[in-house]
């Protein structure tokens, strides 16, 4: 072990670390590297080849900060990124248990180099490359970074399980040379006290602990700096997220890239709603090539390890239709669908889902967050943010198995008892990502995703309304059907 000096210098190959300086150099080059970045090397560095564990290295890197693992993968990518095209391998992952630096290294302690050049504290933190390949979003990708361009304030939202995070990051990867590699990544998923938010921006940024005016701190710290910064996940902390990002635009010249299920509604926000993916439509025969040309199919295929030529058959391309066009184009859903394909095969997991329906209990990756190890989870998220008066009306809504209107929805969702507004709480559902909304000449038309129908079903069960809604649903279908003079329902209770 090195030991932990406070001034050591450390060689391995053509690189130099000093930790005083918090600068690496290549062949006597500095070099850029994010705060984050550094920290994980120098604990890796203090402890030669032993495995360093994810939580030391968390706890290295954010000291006293609850942080999910995906910000050390995040900073473990920018790493590898300044350390590559060099031999031997330098970090070595170790499956479970953490990561291991495995090169000889030379060192020296308490040495003072008043003539090197400093590494400024936060100078940049690269963006991480996304954790899993993009399916269909490229045309997506390249219109968010135009926006993110021309906008200071451009906020991505969605259901939760569409890919918001994933699409953010590829946008900052293609960024990245626009700012200079300054791109800065907050993760707030794991943050649950609004009065951490400020705390969570200044770790990533780089800023030492402060006690007082912290938001004061972070806007002079930016104000000289052209950056983009991702702040990602914030619908549950959507007010203070809001309230700091307005102070920084308003003072600085950043732009700000946010994922959220809900938008900020501050000014200046340019909102881009991130859709489905498009999906193959069933019982149509399509051919193996025309159905692994929609994204949500290669996706489907690709998380559920199979190559694109093993669907040779007809048949097969007809199942796998079936499959993804009851999943809403949603890529959380398409992967956990994938993963029991690899279990179950094609055509056992088209009979659960025709007669079952889609299960959400489904696992997920471990390594993703906690709200997305099941679909359940995800929508648990999203249920127990809204209040008891939007909860009530997603509960009364799923009794709608297609589109339904706004007069519709009044008749099923109003309660003069508790006075439950539809109107309100139906706009705030949409504006939650919650409810889809589709405008046409005929006006608008709304409708719960699958996944979302289910689970709110299950809570309507759960708190013993589903006799009423189903009665005032009947009253539904009667009134449609008196005012379309005996035309077909577009909505009707399973």
């Amino acid at each position: 072990m090195v030991g932990n000096t406070k001034n050591w210098v450390i060689s391995f190959g053509p690189f130099r670390a000093v930790k005083a300086r918090r600068l690496l150099e290549r062949n006597g080059v500095p070099l850029h590297i994010g705060s984050r970045a550094f920290d994980i090397l120098a604990h890796l560095l203090e402890h030669p080849g032993r495995v360093v564990s994810h939580r030391a290295l968390l706890d290295a890197a954010w000291p006293g900060i609850a942080v999910e693992e995906g910000n050390l993968r995040f900073q473990m990518t920018a790493l590898r990124k300044v350390l590559s095209g060099s031999e031997p391998k330098y970090i070595v992952n170790v499956p479970g248990r953490g990561y291991c630096f495995a090169a000889p290294i030379s060192r020296s302690d308490d040495v003072d180099l008043p003539g090197m050049p400093s590494l400024a504290l936060a100078e940049r933190i690269a963006p991480p490359t996304s954790p899993v390949k993009l399916v269909g979003r490229d045309e997506v990708v390249v219109e968010i970074a135009k926006l993110v361009r021309a906008q200071r304030v451009v906020t991505v939202t969605g259901p939760g399980g569409m890919g918001k995070t994933s699409v953010a990051l590829a946008v900052a990867n293609r960024l990245e040379e626009s700012f200079r590699g300054n791109v800065y990544v907050v993760e707030l998923a794991s943050v649950e006290d609004p009065n951490r938010v400020e705390e969570a921006l200044a770790a990533v940024l780089g800023l030492p602990p402060r006690n007082e005016d912290r938001t004061g701190g972070i806007v002079s710290m930016l104000k000289s700096r052209q950056m983009l910064l991702i702040v990602d996940g914030c619908e549950h902390l959507i007010d203070a997220v809001a309230t700091l990002l307005h102070k920084i635009i308003t003072a600085t010249d950043i732009s700000a890239l946010v994922t959220s299920r809900e938008v900020l509604r501050i000014e200046g926000e340019w909102v881009f709603q991130l859709g489905a993916l498009p999906s193959p439509p069933r019982d149509k025969g399509l051919s193996p090539a025309e159905v692994l040309s929609y994204p949500a199919a290669q996706l489907f295929v690709e998380r559920a390890g199979i190559a694109n030529d093993a669907i040779a058959s007809s048949g097969e391309a007809d199942l796998v239709a079936r499959i993804c066009s009851r999943l809403d184009g949603l890529a959380l859903a398409i992967e956990l669908a994938a993963s029991q394909a690899q279990i179950f095969g094609f055509e056992r997991l088209d009979q659960m889902l025709e007669n079952n329906g889609l299960s959400l209990t489904w696992p997920g990756r471990r390594a993703a967050p906690l709200k997305h190890h099941t679909l359940g989870g995800m929508l648990e998220w999203s249920y127990r943010l809204l209040p008891e008066a939007e909860r009530s009306t997603l509960r009364a809504l799923s009794i709608f198995s297609d589109e339904f209107t706004l007069e519709e929805a009044i008749i099923v969702a109003n309660d003069v008892e508790t006075g439950v507004d539809t109107s309100h709480s139906l706009a705030e559902l949409v504006l939650k990502s919650l409810v889809c909304v589709n405008r046409s000449d005929k006006g608008a038309r709304y409708r719960l995703l699958e996944t979302t129908r289910v689970y709110a079903r299950e809570m309507l069960a759960d708190a013993g309304e589903i006799d009423v809604v189903r009665r005032r649903h009947a009253s539904s279908c009667l009134h449609s059907h008196e005012s379309r003079n005996g035309a077909d329902l577009s909505s009707s209770a399973p």
